[in-house]
């Protein structure tokens, strides 16, 4: 999208903090498509110590492999421009066994959703309308996407952004490690900061990532995206992704994607807001 379809979009946008989060991230997210090629050298284990982009590129290369994992997370969404300032914030548990094997809780400022796939079925529910679509797997990935869909690709693609860390980097620099806690564990991290090419020169694009390097996971990250230079167009999007839960290739049960719908839900075609009574 272009930067003056995105000024647009986001003054539309503005006066609504669900709304205009639910944009920021489907831009943010999925922006820069571009797969680096792994990099499979013996020199890449010992460049990444002294190389903060050989780092970026383990990092990646982690995340395109990995075959199970779960991941909690929490969302901090800031936006700042000349209207004013909103924050959003919203968690999400990733849970996930590839192909085809899935369950995303998401709770927070855009709203309840859960999400469940056990290979051959997908269920998506949304607690406040007591509404459920179950649709065979196959199915349920050629339909067209609704609110609660896309609120679900959202946070697949928070975590798929790891897969290209390493794309469209500018530059990059360690910054002094850190100690972060996650769960009741005190973990070194290697940061990095990072600045992306340029795609509009009124854009400015940086990333400061904190890395498990004995993992190679990315336990905290921070976007920054500084979208306009003029003082009435100014727009600033800054989201802060904190891991309160990494583990990866554990072994997961299939219980954990049977999706069990309470007794006063509705199973639908498509989700719709209950007409008022009159």
């Amino acid at each position: 999208m272009s930067f003056s379809l995105y000024s647009q979009e986001m003054k539309r946008a503005i006066s609504n903090p669900g709304l205009l989060a639910l944009l920021v991230l489907l831009l943010v997210v999925s922006a820069g498509t571009t797969h680096a090629k792994p990099i499979q050298t013996a020199e890449t284990s010992l460049a990444a110590a002294t190389d903060p982009k050989a780092l970026l590129e383990r990092v990646a290369e982690t995340y395109r492999n990995l075959k199970s994992y779960e991941f909690d997370l929490t969302l901090l969404t800031d936006i700042r421009s000349a209207a004013g300032r909103k924050s959003v914030e919203t968690h999400i548990e990733l849970t996930n066994v590839r192909p085809d094997k899935l369950r995303i809780l998401i709770s927070g400022g855009l709203g309840e959703v859960q999400v469940y796939s056990d290979g051959a079925m997908s269920s998506i529910f949304v607690p406040a309308l007591k509404q459920y679509t179950r649709k065979a797997t196959s199915d349920a990935k050629a339909a067209a996407a609704d609110g609660a869909s896309r609120l679900a690709a959202i946070a697949m693609q928070v975590l798929e952004q790891f897969e290209r860390i390493s794309s469209g980097v500018h530059t990059a620099k360690f910054l002094p490690t850190e100690k972060l806690e996650v769960g009741d564990t005190q973990v070194e991290c290697d940061v990095v900061a990072v600045e992306l090419e340029e795609q509009d020169p009124d854009e400015k694009r940086l990333r400061t990532y904190w890395i498990d390097s004995q993992r190679n996971l990315v336990l905290k990250a921070v976007q920054l995206d500084k979208l306009s230079g003029d003082g009435a167009n100014l727009l600033e999007t800054e989201i802060t992704t904190t891991f309160r839960k990494a583990e990866i290739n554990p072994s997961i049960p299939d219980s954990t994607f049977a999706f069990k719908p309470p007794a006063d839900a509705k199973e639908v075609e498509a989700f719709r807001k209950p007409r008022p009574v009159a």
